[in-house]
């Protein structure tokens, strides 16, 4: 999902129940619902390894990450 997909989600969520502003939120582990985990971190960026889900925030690279990470935006 593209972040523009996802604030629009969200704007839409947010405009049909404007209450949800007050809610703690959470995230689920995957789309069966197995473990969820209250969200305590900001949003940031950073390189994402799709092969074997590393995740390295923006200061460990600076420009050209290693072969295989791809610039994203992690929610948590």
């Amino acid at each position: 999902m593209k972040l523009s997909e996802f604030c629009i989600n969200l704007e839409r969520l947010i405009k049909k129940h404007p209450e949800v502003l007050r809610m703690d939120v959470i995230t689920s582990s995957d789309d069966e619902g197995n473990d969820f985990n209250r969200v305590f971190y900001s949003s940031s960026m950073g390189y994402f390894n799709n092969e074997n889900n590393d995740f390295m925030e923006i200061g460990e690279f600076e420009e050209n990450p290693e072969p295989g990470y791809k610039l994203v935006v992690c929610l948590n």
